[in-house]
């Protein structure tokens, strides 16, 4: 039933982003989408919208595009807090972070932690804003632009990576031929995710609006790069100097549970 709702949910969510994008093509003409976009960017969408629907319409549009963005933002946040609460939990970070509240049980250290990021963030954009004294949307469209595609582009790299790590998971175990569909797709995926990855990085000066030699072009992408070469390091000497703690990996709940047994059967020794 799970897998049912994952692939209706993703198979909607694709056909609502081909069917808007072929609209607005229809709607500014094929031979003139790339022009439009260039002249009237993210307001595209809301130009067309006047045009044709009128200003009630656009007004409830951008009413929609805000608080989509805010959800989309909350969402974030939670998936960050709950991702920095199983790493304390898993020792990967300081057990402080890996406490829940006492009071609602929500992951309050990891929610901190993802809020002191996003401000050190933000405020190193605002500070380091060199556009003319009293336009405060460069650093907010820098932020968005950058480290949005940035993202995006580590996501599409980490599902790259995980359709490659199912593929490894059944050949370990032995399981291709009862896996063989499975396996199939998980390599047309990691085989698409590259394709797109590579293109992404190609262009990534088109998505950030930089020029052809601005160095932002290989260095934002960089950063994914290092930080993939960082964490393997650490995953290097994490299983040398703590096996145990690299084996509790992703375990979860599970990995929380034996802790605990076995905290209470050396506490029922001691006795």
């Amino acid at each position: 039933m799970v897998a049912r709702v994952m692939f209706l949910s993703v198979g909607c969510v694709a056909v609502f982003f081909a069917a808007t994008s072929w609209l607005m093509g229809v709607a500014t003409g094929p031979e003139n989408v790339v022009a439009s976009s260039q002249q009237h960017g993210p307001q595209l969408l809301f130009v067309l919208s006047d045009a044709r629907l009128g200003g009630t319409f656009t007004d409830a549009l951008h009413l929609f595009f805000v608080t989509g963005i805010f959800a989309s933002m909350l969402a974030f946040h939670n998936v960050v807090a709950r991702y920095a609460f199983a790493m304390g939990r898993e020792g990967l970070l300081p057990a402080q972070i890996g406490r829940a509240s006492a009071s609602t049980g929500a992951p309050a250290f990891g929610s901190l932690l993802q809020t002191v990021i996003a401000f050190v963030v933000v405020a190193g954009f605002a500070v380091t804003d060199d556009s003319p004294v009293g336009d405060p949307t460069t650093p907010v469209l820098r932020l968005f632009t950058w480290m949005g595609n940035l993202g995006a582009l580590g996501v599409i790299a980490l599902m790259a990576l995980a359709s490659v790590a199912v593929i490894a998971f059944f050949v370990r175990r032995g399981a291709t031929g009862a896996q063989g569909p499975r396996l199939l797709c998980s390599g047309l995926a990691a085989l698409g995710l590259t394709v797109i990855f590579c293109y992404a990085v190609a262009d990534f000066e088109v998505l950030i609006g930089s020029g052809d030699g601005s160095v932002l072009r290989w260095a934002l992408p960089g950063v994914l790069v290092l930080a993939g070469a960082a964490g393997v390091v650490a995953a290097l000497v994490l299983r040398t100097r703590s096996p145990e703690t690299y084996a509790r990996i992703g375990l979860g709940n599970e990995a929380f549970r034996l802790e605990n047994a076995a905290s209470a059967k050396t506490e029922g020794r001691d006795r």
